[in-house]
Order: C-alpha cells, then structure tokens, then sequence
C-alpha cells in the first residue's frame, strides 16, 4: 500500500512540474521583425464657470465690481505631441439691464490685457491646469440688475514646430 501511494504521490509531482517547450525558427540567415502597436485616444476635460457674478468692491473714492474665475483643465489632459487647447473668450463687453441701461466691462488674464481673446492655455499634463481670469466693471451710473453671455470656445491646436 505504501508503495502505491508513493507511486500516486510521485506521478503528481511528476505532472505538476513545468515542461519547458522549445522552438525552433529557421530563418536561413534573414532577419524577421514583429510590429508592436497600441493606441492612446486624445482626452481633456476643460471646465468653465457657468456663470459669474461680479462682487462690490469699495476703494478711496472709487466703487468697481469686480471677481475672478477661473477655468480649468482636469488632470491627465493627453494630446499629441506639439498639440495644446487654447481656450478663447467672445463678447461685446458690455453689459445691459432689462431696462437697457449698458455698463461696459473687461476681461483680463494675469493682470494683463487678453492677447487675441485668448483666457488660457493647456498642455498635455498628468496635473490638474487652471488659468485665472478677472472681470471688472465701473460703477454703474443706473441701478438695475446687468448682464452679458460670453462665448467661450475651446480648441485644439497644433503648435508650430522648430525642430
């Protein structure tokens, strides 16, 4: 009995180990090449503010309303190589009560005037990317409540290349 059951012991050891398999290629001396591909969709996601609302801001002698915002590129933006999102801003500048009273505005990047309406600029990066914009307008001479819709237009751009 011993035997049997050292015999049954040894056949699954025998079964359990690994069998290295060889193979053989002949090439007859020529080179043989293997094509290795994947693909990585471009991804962004870009937020904007839906909406925003200017703040009283109260200073020597002088009242402005004022706020900033900011647009946002989520992390893990993923483009081709020399690519970017260029964010751009249309608008009037000008805001407008029901009543039409008008109160015009501006829009600045980094304390700068904008640079053909252009509000921010993302790269491919693993981090989160934001851009800070201000709106500021005067003190208006009417009271009523004012508004504006600004287009925002999101694209993206092949940078040029000097290599």
């Amino acid at each position: 009995m011993k035997k049997i059951l050292a015999l049954i012991v040894a056949m699954t050891l025998a079964g359990a180990m690994s069998i290295t398999a060889f193979a053989t290629v002949e090439t007859n001396g020529d080179t043989k090449q293997t094509k290795v591909t994947f693909n990585v969709e471009p991804t962004y996601m870009v937020t904007i503010p839906a909406s925003v609302t200017l703040q009283k801001v109260e200073a020597v002698n002088q009242i402005t309303y004022e706020n900033n915002y900011v647009i946002t590129a989520s992390a893990g933006v993923r483009l081709k190589k020399n690519e970017y999102i260029e964010v751009t801003v249309t608008s009037d500048y000008e805001m407008e009560t029901q009543e039409g009273a008008t109160l015009a505005y501006t829009i600045t990047k980094d304390d700068a005037p904008l640079v053909d309406s252009i509000v921010a600029i993302f790269n491919t990066d693993k981090a989160e990317q934001t851009s800070q914009i201000h709106i500021a307008a005067n003190d208006p001479d009417y009271a009523g409540e004012y508004e504006d819709k600004v287009t925002f237009t999101v694209a993206v751009k092949t940078a040029s290349s000097s290599n």
